[in-house]
Order: C-alpha cells, then sequence, then structure tokens
C-alpha cells in the first residue's frame, strides 16, 4: 500500500473504495476540516466539484498574473488559451493568429513560451513531440531521453529499442532509462479538466501566504483525516461468539487500523519534506521571481531530512503547493542545472540581462550569450543557450537586429 505517491485526489478516492468494500468503515470529519473546505476551495473544494471546477485557461491564467507585461501580451495570452484544443496542445497556424491578433511572431511566440513554462507541463506545445520534449527538459538526466524523442519518435512507437540503442550508441540500460523518463511525461496537458472523460481535480496539500509576520505555512487539514470504527460493528465484534462473524470483522478492523497507520505516515512525510522546501525556496515565497528559486535537488532533501531518495521523489509526485503566486506542483521547486549550482530561471534571468543590453545594431549570438555566460562561471552550450533564450520569448539574433533597424 503506497499511499505516499497518491495525489490528494487519488488518496480521497481510494478511501472512498474502502469505504464502499468495507462496512465496518466510515469517515471522521472535524471541524477543522469543514473550516479549512470553506476558506480554501473555492475553485478547487474536492466536495463540491459540482459548483465550480477550474478550467485550464483559469489554471494557466493564474500561474501567469505576475509575468503579463502589458495589455497586448494579455490579449495575445488569451487568445491563445482560448484555442487550446482538447488535448491542450496549441495547433493554429502560427502565422493566421498573428494576423487576427495584429501582433508580430516574435511577440506571439513570446506569449506562447510563457504558457509553455506553465503547469500541466506541456500545454501549449504544438504537437504530443514538444509536449513531452517541454516535459524532459525540466527532469534532471534527461539528455538521452530528449535525444531519442527528436530522433527516433518512429522507432520509439514501435519499441524498436535495439535499434535506438544502436543508432545512438547507447547501452540497453541507457534505453531503458530514458524509456523510463519518457513514460513519466503526460501526452494529454489538458487530462483532468473540465470537459475530459475523466477528471483529476487538483488539490493542493499546502498552502503558503505571505503575511507581515512572514511566510505562514498551512496543511491541508484533510491530510489528517482518517477513518472511525463504526460503533456498532464494533460492538458486535465484542458480543459475538461467531467464529466467522468475529473474524471477518477482525479482518474489516485491521484494514481501517492499518490504513490510518500509512495515512499518518504520509501527512507526516509530506509535511516535512515541504515545510523543507519552503524554507529552502523562502525568497521565491516572498518576492514571487522565479529567478529567486534556488538549486536543489531531491537528493539534498534526502540527506537533510535522513530519507532515502525514492521517499522523497514519492512525497513530491502529483503534490502541489497554493501559494500568493500561483498553484505549483512541489517538483517545481526541486530543480538544479547538471555540474551547476544554477536553476534554469536563474540562466534565462542571466540571458535576459545580456539581450537587454546588448546593442540593438549588433545584438549578440547565442554563441556570444554562451561566452559572456561562461564569464559568470556559468557554461553550457549554444544549444541550451537557443533553447533558454527561446522558453524566455527572446527571438533570434537576426530577428532582433530586423526589428531594432
Amino acid at each position: 500500500m503506497n499511499l505516499l505517491q497518491m495525489s490528494f485526489y487519488e488518496l480521497d478516492e481510494y478511501i472512498d473504495r474502502i469505504i464502499e468494500t468495507n462496512p465496518v468503515a466510515e469517515r471522521i470529519e472535524t471541524n477543522s476540516t469543514k473550516e479549512n473546505d470553506k476558506k480554501k476551495y473555492d475553485l478547487l473544494d474536492s466536495l463540491n466539484i459540482d459548483d465550480r471546477r477550474e478550467t485550464l485557461k483559469e489554471y494557466v491564467y493564474k500561474q501567469l498574473l505576475h509575468d503579463i507585461n502589458n495589455p497586448k501580451e494579455e490579449r495575445i495570452i488569451d487568445y491563445i488559451l482560448d484555442s487550446l484544443d482538447s488535448n491542450g496542445f496549441f495547433s493554429d497556424d502560427i502565422e493566421k493568429s498573428t494576423v487576427v491578433l495584429g501582433c508580430n511572431k516574435a511577440e506571439f511566440t513570446k506569449c506562447l513560451a510563457k504558457i509553455q513554462q506553465c503547469e500541466p507541463a506541456g500545454v501549449g506545445a504544438i504537437d504530443i513531440k514538444e509536449c513531452v520534449l517541454i516535459q524532459l527538459r525540466k527532469m534532471e538526466n534527461s539528455d538521452n531521453a530528449i535525444k531519442i524523442v527528436n530522433t527516433h519518435l518512429y522507432d520509439l512507437a514501435k519499441k524498436h529499442f535495439n535499434k535506438i540503442a544502436e543508432d545512438l550508441h547507447l547501452s540497453k540500460e541507457d534505453v531503458e532509462e530514458a524509456m523510463d523518463m519518457i513514460l513519466q511525461c503526460n501526452p494529454r496537458p489538458a487530462n483532468g479538466f473540465p470537459g475530459k472523460e475523466r477528471t483529476q481535480y487538483i488539490i493542493p496539500e499546502v498552502f503558503v501566504s505571505n503575511t507581515n509576520n512572514g511566510l505562514k505555512i498551512t496543511i491541508n487539514s484533510k491530510l489528517k483525516e482518517k477513518l472511525a470504527i463504526n460503533d456498532s460493528y464494533l460492538d458486535l465484534y465484542k458480543k459475538t461468539n461467531d467464529k466467522e462473524t468475529k473474524a471477518f470483522l477482525e479482518d474489516k478492523i485491521k484494514e481501517i487500523n492499518n490504513l490510518n497507520y500509512y495515512i499518518n505516515r504520509r501527512s507526516y512525510s509530506v509535511k516535512k519534506v515541504s515545510e523543507y522546501i519552503i524554507k529552502r525556496q523562502n525568497d521565491y515565497f516572498i518576492t514571487g521571481d522565479k529567478k529567486r528559486i534556488k538549486p536543489l535537488l531531491q537528493q539534498e532533501i534526502a540527506n537533510d531530512l535522513d530519507l532515502s531518495k525514492s521517499t522523497v521523489s514519492r512525497c513530491v509526485k502529483n503534490k502541489y503547493i497554493d501559494c500568493d503566486y500561483g498553484i505549483f506542483p512541489m517538483s517545481f521547486f526541486i530543480q538544479k542545472i547538471k555540474n551547476m549550482n544554477k536553476t534554469q530561471f536563474q540562466v534565462k534571468g542571466l540571458i535576459d540581462e545580456l539581450i537587454a543590453h546588448e546593442n540593438p545594431k549588433k545584438p549578440l549570438s547565442d554563441q556570444a550569450i554562451a561566452h559572456r555566460l561562461s564569464l559568470f562561471g556559468v557554461n553550457i552550450s549554444r544549444r541550451t543557450v537557443a533553447k533558454y533564450r527561446k522558453e524566455s520569448g527572446h527571438s533570434s539574433m537576426n530577428t532582433r537586429k530586423k526589428s531594432n533597424m
């Protein structure tokens, strides 16, 4: 029974299934649970999901509130979000869209790039390939997986793993590890929002608010919600002399006690890890500036909290933090560029600065940006610079030069 890796919604469904199959079990609903629901679940209340369900557009837009610079950007972003298909992809023709909006391609792609940086990962991609690549780029040690998706998508679909290994000079283990990463990606980012057959509701486990007295961290009280043993069945268990009945009730009571034990363990672990993450990323939760997110790896959390890395991985999987700047998966705050003590947001910030202060008549090439970054101790390839530049919404050197002529 691995409750730790379940999302809040999955855990709630699992408990419902236990209650359906175990006549002895019943929910305990505390006053604090009701109070927390009333305050915190205007959009995300799992108990009143028919009253209001957050749409994909609302969910993404909420993350962009502090990243929209002017009314024109707001109009472009609004148009893109309205145009997302049932998978969460933007599959319309970009050129035609710019004509409709009366903007240029650079302005449009900058807004699209902002959307593609939001959760759910892969939203705003132009197709399934880009959707998977967006997600892989956020993972550690994903170079092989990215290479496979970029060059052998057909072989991947046909499960020609030996051919992939041979063509890319990879070991069988490398291909299998890459496959595991690719399978973790969600090919349909819009799945789980209203309009889909099976809706997955995003329910934060932790709430963080910025107050005059500092950050206030509130753990969702429903995390501690347990199952009770029905009094009538407990009384029957104590009084019955029928061996079959007693054995049946004993088994069902044991099931409830075991589940409560694992709910307690899950609650403790999620609380411990989330409080650690919030403490480490204190600057972000105060300012909302992504460049203030500090480099952090799951292994560091594991070492500092004396947990295994796999426990930390299960702790953050499908868990969400609700803060003043949006709702984010816990994994959003755990990132670090390989062999470098920086996050991609910090490097993108440096690229923003370099482009902002470049000579408009002689814009910097990606190679020139890579060279200047190396002077700050940031050693990344020209290709990575190009990727980060595009994700930050900056045009190529030639396009920037033409727009400044």
